[in-house]
């Protein structure tokens, strides 16, 4: 209950305090993403993304970010295995790069999948291809932090390759009055 209520305080953080420059670009969302995220205040737009699910217009190759539903990502162990790792040797290649997990770790200890895959067999892989491609595995709780997840590492990336710290902008939003519609 303590780390839910962490989780949320800091989700709450996140969507207030994003980087300065957050209103200057534009978030790409691949085309395939069946659930996008609502990353409410950016701007963003459906693109057919090469590698990864969500980047930044004009930065696809230097920042990626893969999402992944928990039952997505045991599948990735499994039957999606081979395809996922070639996911993950284009990801590499790219210098900001992470794969965001729509749980929390207890999620897969707890075997809250739908799989008969065991759970350190879904941890062990994950630790395996963190060393093998170099890439960041970051479980984010539920959909609503994985938003802000990416919102954050989007802004937060932008802001860094084109401006001085100037301080943060802070938000006002509610996720639930503003749903994402996508065409």
């Amino acid at each position: 209950m303590y780390v839910k209520i962490a989780l949320i305080f800091f989700s709450a953080i996140i969507s207030y305090m994003l980087p300065n420059g957050w209103d200057k670009f534009t978030a790409l969302v691949d085309t395939r993403e069946q659930t996008p995220l609502n990353l409410y205040p950016l701007k963003f737009k459906r693109a057919g993304l090469k590698t990864g699910d969500y980047s930044i217009e004009g930065y696809e190759n230097q920042i990626v970010v893969e999402r992944k539903s928990l039952n997505d990502f045991v599948a990735c162990i499994t039957r999606e295995r081979a395809r996922f790792e070639r996911e993950l040797e284009r990801m590499a290649e790219i210098e900001h790069r992470c794969v965001a997990i729509e749980a929390d770790p207890s999620h897969v200890i707890c075997e809250k999948y739908i799989s008969k895959v065991k759970w350190n067999s879904v941890l062990h892989s994950t630790y395996s291809w963190m060393i093998k491609y170099k890439v960041p595995f970051v479980y984010c709780y539920d959909h609503d932090h994985t938003a802000d997840f990416v919102t954050y590492y989007l802004s937060k990336f932008y802001y860094e390759k084109n401006g001085p710290s100037v301080g943060r902008l802070k938000k006002n939003h509610n996720r639930e009055k503003e749903k994402v519609t996508v065409s």
